[in-house]
């Protein structure tokens, strides 16, 4: 047989268009938490440890059930973050919002014991967690002042009543619960931990993505002007965004007092460390979030993160140095966030006058080769 022409595949994968974006956004979901993975595990290797090895203890099934009971608190405390910056309004009031609601319901609930004594203790803080956010999204809307001035008002307002309700006589105080053989390490059993995390993940993916609330959110992100003047009701909006804030600090707070059987009571803004720490994971997930979704840009972004700083730079550095990159980091993500663009152009700039250079030395070269 003659040959004519060589043989296509206009059907195969490779020419396909939609396999070929599929592909892409797949690499990039997953490139930077594999990168930072990685970096985690050359850093545990330099310091003659394995990833999931903490302190004395080898137990490395224990450990990964540690890391993920981690993974969990950092995904439920950014989504509570995220559902209110993403449309404009910076509350630092959540980590006092979630002391206050557990301490409420340990006042109904004195202990965590046992299992119904947890998950009524459970409940009831994510009950009172809703109705401060509550609170807190009406005397926002009724001041109708700067979400960041109500956020650090209602922030001070929730830690002095909570320091009154405990009866804290210093900066700092504790309420210690009634503990329990299964108390400190309940968050940790693989049967509480992977419910907990698919019912919270398919819970928010739902709203945020398959609802009107989810809608709205999104379109708010862009511009609200445009979005109150075409009919969206931003009040509503902000009333359920800070009564899903508060529910799910308050989930993070439980997880965090059976941890160590105790409710830790702080003052002068000291409960808003909840909230500066989680920064990276949001504006690396919500990065990511372009190549998948909202959840799935987070679930990716904790993951590399908590294995990065938690597992990486905690074995590896010491406190003060990883706190300092962390800071790095969160300075660095912000600079690419604010005008991505900029630096994207700076950067080709840089390469194009690299390129330059060197056709110019080339052809420099040549001319003394010649001459």
């Amino acid at each position: 047989m003659k040959y004519s022409s060589p043989i296509t595949f206009n059907n195969s994968i490779v020419n396909n268009p939609k396999a070929k974006r599929a592909g892409t956004k797949l690499f990039w979901s997953l490139f930077c938490p594999t990168l930072m993975i990685v970096i985690a595990i050359i850093l545990s290797r330099a310091n003659g440890t394995g990833l999931f090895i903490i302190g004395d203890s080898f137990d490395n099934f224990s450990n990964i059930m540690i890391m993920g009971r981690t993974v969990l608190m950092t995904l439920i405390a950014a989504l509570a973050l995220n559902t209110n910056l993403n449309s404009g309004r910076m509350d630092f009031s959540l980590g006092a919002t979630g002391i206050l609601a557990c301490l409420f319901a340990s006042l109904i609930v004195p202990g965590v014991d046992t299992i119904p004594h947890i998950f009524q203790f459970l409940l009831l803080s994510i009950l009172f967690g809703m109705v401060l956010g509550f609170i807190h999204s009406l005397v926002l809307i009724s001041t109708k002042l700067p979400p960041i001035v109500i956020s650090l008002g209602m922030c001070l307002v929730y830690e002095g009543i909570a320091k009154v309700v405990a009866g804290a006589t210093g900066s700092t105080g504790t309420v210690n619960l009634a503990m329990g053989p299964h108390t400190t390490s309940f968050f940790q059993e693989p049967i509480i931990l992977i419910p907990l995390l698919i019912i919270i993940c398919i819970i928010m993916a739902s709203a945020l993505c398959y609802t009107r609330y989810g809608y709205n959110k999104l379109a708010l992100v862009y511009n609200q002007k445009i979005c109150v003047d075409t009919g969206i009701n931003e009040i509503s909006h902000c009333i359920i965004s800070f009564i899903i804030a508060g529910a799910l600090i308050a989930i993070y707070q439980v997880m965090s007092s059976c941890g160590t059987a105790s409710i830790t009571i702080n003052v002068n803004l000291a409960s808003s460390g909840t909230v500066f720490k989680n920064f990276l994971p949001i504006f690396i997930g919500g990065i990511l979030a372009r190549y998948s979704n909202q959840i799935v840009g987070l679930l990716l972004a904790v993951i590399g993160t908590t294995l990065l700083y938690s597992y990486g730079f905690d074995n590896a550095l010491t406190a003060t140095v990883s706190s300092l990159l962390n800071g790095f980091s969160v300075f660095a993500v912000l600079v690419y966030m604010v005008d991505k663009y900029k630096v994207i152009n700076w950067i080709k700039m840089r390469r194009y006058i690299y390129k330059e250079k060197r056709l110019q030395l080339k052809a420099k070269g040549e001319v003394q080769n010649e001459a």
